[in-house]
């Protein structure tokens, strides 16, 4: 603890082992895994392989004056199986939400290959509807390709909101600027007791540590351990430790990070969501930590 990789590939040695792991579910290398307990549940190889989905059009409405009815919506992504998949689902979310899809766009290269120039895929993201602007841009994309995709759209005259699920970090809000990201737990900035008691201990540990979402995330992967083993008892072993939780546990700090729910979170999401925004200078909440239901996957 804290396992934070996009790339894990450590689950079946540790599940050998016997020995269970707390962390950050950001790769699909957790899904189906017994002895792994992700704070923000699991990420399926294939969206298809969900039962139910927690909607993030549904969280991003909320923020939208008059809501997502009859909005359009362009979507935008790399070019590999696991996005085209993720794009499928969301344009299936967004149209349960009332929205019209213009645009599924999944010809960005997908990394090593480097984009010197986004203007050719953000031209045609601004003439996907019909020629028009979409109302919405939704990106799926790795953290340097949205930084391109966000500057490109600064330069233009794009009238219309755009998100993004990585760029929260006071490190890059200047390049965030002009975007809201969709962040897994309570931000920083969100007024609460969770989040006060948070940064108070952050900063005892190490001043200068830096409020991200992954030191939001090793701290409530430390916090999900700690609960973990209040409940199993004084006299645990990697083994009860597993056993226990796999028979009927929920973890979650109300203000802090939304509830995840074991074992169903082995194959299945958790958490909830919140919504920043960014002005260049600092990200401010638009959408507190919110936790909307969960929905039979529209695409099983």
């Amino acid at each position: 603890v804290p396992v934070m990789t996009s790339a894990w590939v450590g689950g079946k040695i540790l599940a050998q082992a016997g020995i269970p792991y707390f962390g950050w579910a950001t790769s699909t290398g957790w899904w189906g895994s017994n002895n792994g307990f992700s704070i923000g549940g699991a990420t399926p190889p294939n969206p298809k392989q969900q039962k139910v989905v927690q909607s993030v059009p549904t969280e991003i409405c909320l923020t939208i004056a008059g809501g997502c009815k009859g909005k359009t919506v362009a979507l935008v992504a790399i070019n590999n199986a696991a996005a085209i998949n993720t794009v499928q689902l969301f344009a299936a979310e967004w149209k349960q939400v009332g929205a019209k899809v213009v645009a599924q766009n999944t010809s960005i290269p997908e990394p090593p290959t480097v984009v010197s120039d986004f203007t050719p895929y953000v031209n045609e993201l601004l003439s996907s509807n019909n020629g028009k602007q979409p109302d919405i841009i939704q990106q799926l994309l790795p953290p340097q390709d949205d930084v391109g995709v966000i500057a490109q759209l600064n330069h233009t005259s794009f009238t219309g909101k755009d998100f993004n699920f990585s760029l929260y970090d006071p490190r890059i809000v200047g390049a965030a600027k002009g975007s809201d990201t969709i962040v897994t737990f309570a931000p920083w900035e969100q007024n609460t007791p969770a989040i006060a008691q948070m940064t108070q201990e952050v900063k005892a540990t190490d001043p200068s540590a830096v409020l991200s979402q992954p030191t939001a995330a090793g701290y409530w992967s430390a916090q999900m351990l700690i609960a973990a083993l209040k409940k199993v008892g004084p006299s645990v072993t990697s083994t009860s430790l597993t056993a226990a939780l796999n028979k009927g546990w929920t973890f979650s700090v109300p203000g802090g990070t939304g509830p995840v729910t074991y074992p169903a979170a082995h194959t299945g999401p958790g958490g909830c969501g919140s919504i920043v925004s960014s002005n260049g200078q600092k990200y401010t909440v638009v959408l507190p930590l919110t936790c909307v239901p969960y929905i039979k996957n529209p695409l099983g």
